[in-house]
């Protein structure tokens, strides 16, 4: 758990078996990523990160999968993007005046 933990909480708020958790999915995943390609395979890829299905606290093993890195790099880039567009505030900017010449 390195530079992406840093100024949040997440670490915090896990369970105190978070390790053997951690352990479990990945040896239910047999050591390779879960998440499916395209064509519907399985990626063939070494799983590096324990992975929340659904964004949140729920550490339920149920919640949880095996991913590498690039598809648990996509996965929370895409998150990040929903996120934004829920919470996105009204500009605060004054609205733009049409152009003289045509009004």
């Amino acid at each position: 758990m390195g530079e992406q933990w840093s100024g949040s909480t997440r670490k915090q708020r896990l369970p105190r078996d978070w390790d053997e958790r951690r352990d479990t999915v990945r040896d239910r995943a047999g050591g390779r990523c879960q998440a499916t390609m395209r064509d519907g395979t399985r990626c063939v890829e070494v799983g590096t990160d324990c992975d929340h299905i659904v964004h949140g606290d729920n550490h339920a093993l149920s919640n949880l999968q095996w991913l590498c890195s690039w598809h648990h790099d996509k996965k929370t880039a895409r998150e990040a993007l929903e996120a934004r567009r829920f919470t996105r505030v009204p500009s605060a900017r004054k609205p733009r005046e049409k152009h003289p010449g045509l009004r």
